[in-house]
């Protein structure tokens, strides 16, 4: 029996692309699993459980009374939630249920000053 051979190889990979940025790609190069090997003081990261190299003093943070309250909308949608180590990532499912947009307004989303 012959072998079924796709013309077109690329599509699949491509098509596959953004997961395999955030599943494989982030968290095995340049994830907090990979900080500990660039430098000695950040081993835990390797080590450790949700660590991070940043070291944030809270006595040296300020408050931005500018800054105004961050609104979203109350759209119920279906979505996965994901600690990415660094930053949370939402993923809204594509479904028939779920084909809404999200808007969300205020707080830090002014551009950098």
């Amino acid at each position: 029996m012959k072998k079924f051979q796709p013309k077109v190889k690329g599509i699949a990979t491509f098509a596959m692309l953004p997961w395999l940025m955030t599943a494989c790609f982030y968290p095995c190069i340049v994830g907090p699993d990979f900080w500990g090997l660039v430098n000695k003081h950040w081993r835990m990261c390797t080590a450790g459980q949700m660590q991070s190299p940043i070291n944030v003093d809270p006595s040296m943070l300020l408050f931005d009374p500018s800054l105004t309250p961050l609104e979203v909308d109350k759209n119920q949608v279906e979505a996965q939630f994901a600690n990415m180590g660094q930053l949370p990532m939402i993923t809204i499912n594509d479904s028939l249920f779920s084909n809404k947009n999200i808007n969300m307004s205020g707080g830090p989303s002014s551009p950098y000053r």
